[in-house]
């Protein structure tokens, strides 16, 4: 059976569109973790959860206006 090379080139290029994504997440989540301990003794437990919670509302406001994300408001009870 012949395999060309074009489509051995394919199926790597959509293995990394598959895999990339997931290392990048993994790479965060490790810097998040690593980064942590630093932080809280830098700023304090309470600024860190602030911070958390305004990036959280703040990611709401971009999916809003710019993904046009609908908000079911039964859901906020």
């Amino acid at each position: 059976m012949h395999v060309s090379t074009s489509s051995v080139i394919l199926e790597v290029v959509l293995f990394f569109i598959a895999v990339l994504p997931f290392v990048g997440f993994a790479m965060c989540l490790f810097l998040l973790y690593a980064l942590m301990p630093l932080v809280i003794a830098k700023i304090g437990a309470m600024a860190v959860n602030l911070n958390l919670l305004s990036s959280d509302f703040y990611a709401l406001l971009l999916g809003l206006f710019f993904f046009q994300y609908k908000v079911r408001y039964w859901t906020l009870l």
